[in-house]
């Protein structure tokens, strides 16, 4: 049996080191696929192959442990950002604290278009433990 879902996540895997800053410029396109849902796809750097840019506002990411312990929390709108839309289809994250702990842990990127949230990116963030103190 075939599954339809609303929308389609990009499903991508993050890693940093722990008390590291966080500097990422994310680039998301989306398209309409075969079963007629909204699919997304994410890049670093530079915008993916596929798709077209995808207008976002109000973006919200969290992440938590695997216990669902929210540790990061980021929101785009609101001063001072941790997270600014910079272009159709184009978001920097950036936060000076870094994480505290090291492990893996799953996070969601979402955005409200005016109609409420729905998921565009999703997947596991590995913090790598920090040597030097």
């Amino acid at each position: 049996m075939t599954m339809i879902y609303n929308t389609k996540p990009a499903e991508i895997d993050l890693s940093c080191i722990e008390g590291d800053v966080i500097d990422m410029e994310f680039f998301i396109n989306s398209q309409l696929n075969t079963l007629s849902q909204k699919e997304f796809f994410v890049s670093l750097g530079s915008a993916p192959s596929t798709g077209t840019a995808f207008t976002m506002s109000n973006l919200k990411m969290q992440v938590r442990r695997k216990d669902y312990l929210l540790i990061k929390d980021w929101l785009s709108g609101v001063s001072p950002s941790d997270m600014v839309i910079t272009n159709p289809g184009e978001f920097h994250l950036f936060d000076d604290s870094g994480f505290l702990e090291s492990g893996h842990f799953d996070y969601e990127l979402q955005c409200n278009n005016g109609l409420g949230y729905f998921t565009i990116m999703k997947g596991q963030w590995q913090v790598k433990k920090q040597i030097t103190v």
